[in-house]
């Protein structure tokens, strides 16, 4: 992990046990952590996942509810 604050989708993925496809399928329908694109270019800009949404998002119980 390069930085705990942040995490990658294939990071999020392996901690909830999920695909990165489920994670894509998700920000396309605004479900899910809040997640942003780095740099200029938002077409192929990486996704980052900050921590505290994740923990709110698992904290909320909405997690339990969602099938990848």
């Amino acid at each position: 992990m390069q930085n705990p604050q942040m995490l990658t989708p294939a990071e999020l993925a392996e901690r909830w046990r999920v695909s990165e496809a489920a994670l894509r399928k998700w920000r396309s329908t605004n479900v899910g952590p809040g997640w942003f694109k780095l740099g200029h270019q938002k077409r192929n800009a990486p996704v980052r996942y900050p921590m505290e949404g994740i923990l709110k998002f698992e904290a909320s119980g909405a997690f339990g509810n969602r099938k990848p």
